[in-house]
């Protein structure tokens, strides 16, 4: 792959904020991202932060009509949502 196409497919999908606190992980739909790529980001995000399965299963579960979502673990809040035609939109800050 070459470095535009990466660079597309991972536009605004990680982000850090408040300083370092806040970490905000954006997939893209899969018409958008026919590889993948961003969900491998997020599976990046949660080995990195040692996100247990339970939070990881219950955030891959999760449907649009679920509406927002919010857990925790350990020392991290979480906060997410999914939507197919926006991807899926994941928070974590400290608790």
């Amino acid at each position: 792959m070459t470095q535009k196409l990466y660079d597309d497919l991972f536009d605004k999908v990680v982000a850090v904020e408040d300083d370092g606190t806040t970490l905000i992980v954006s997939t893209k739909p899969d018409t958008d991202d026919a590889p993948g790529m961003t969900s491998r980001a997020l599976d990046c995000v949660y080995e990195e932060l040692d996100v247990p399965k339970h939070v990881s299963e219950l955030i891959g579960s999760t449907r649009a009509l679920d509406g927002r979502q919010t857990g925790e673990w350990d020392k991290y809040s979480e906060s997410w949502g999914y939507h197919p035609e926006s991807g899926m939109n994941l928070i974590i800050a400290p608790s």
